[in-house]
């Protein structure tokens, strides 16, 4: 949403992965949507998340809050469409 991305797909580091976390949910948890202010996101399944400077920090619908790290951060481009 800052540089105009609609779509935000988080990949968490392999150190926070468990081995069997790859179902439906856990993929719509980590698949954002721009919100209408800056900086903030929801994912597919309703919950809200802010992205600031380096960090993601949970926010609506989340059981806890948690706030993590950016590692890095890619651009990519599909026939106008902008995926981040």
């Amino acid at each position: 949403a800052e540089r105009g991305e609609a779509t935000t797909l988080l990949v968490p580091c392999a150190e926070c992965l468990e081995k069997d976390c790859f179902n439906q949910v856990f993929m719509e948890t980590h698949v954002l949507q721009a919100a209408c202010v800056p900086g903030c996101f929801m994912n597919l399944c309703g919950q809200g998340v802010e992205i600031k400077d380096a960090s993601v920090s949970t926010h609506l619908g989340f059981s806890e809050h948690r706030t993590c790290e950016v590692l890095q951060t890619e651009c990519m481009f599909d026939y106008g469409s902008s995926f981040r």
